[in-house]
């Protein structure tokens, strides 16, 4: 533990809350994918958010640079705009599977 946050000294504030925002938003993306699989009505509610939020702090975390990835400076922000076209289409099918149930109620 004392070495990572001996790691994290080096990034300045922004860079440790966009880490902290994304360690918060990996237990939602799996929840919602978790509820998903187990065909739960609160997944693609669910699901979808995390898409969406993951969709947002890629633009700032990896578009704009402002937090580590493993991404090459040149091809940021072409990945934060992949990361978009996905949550986009996800989400899209996500809404597009959900609304025959949303009639059958």
């Amino acid at each position: 533990m004392a070495s990572m946050l001996s790691v994290l000294a080096v990034y300045d504030g922004v860079a440790l809350l966009l880490i902290v925002l994304r360690t918060l938003l990996a237990p939602l993306q799996f929840a919602g994918g978790w509820f998903l699989a187990s065909r739960r009505p609160q997944g693609p509610p669910l699901a979808r958010a995390a898409l969406v939020l993951s969709a947002v702090l890629t633009v700032f975390d990896v578009g704009l640079g402002l937090a580590p990835a493993p991404v090459y400076p040149w091809w940021r922000w072409q990945a934060a705009l992949v990361y978009a076209i996905y949550a986009s289409i996800g989400v899209s099918v996500m809404r597009r599977a959900d609304a025959p149930s949303l009639l059958r109620r």
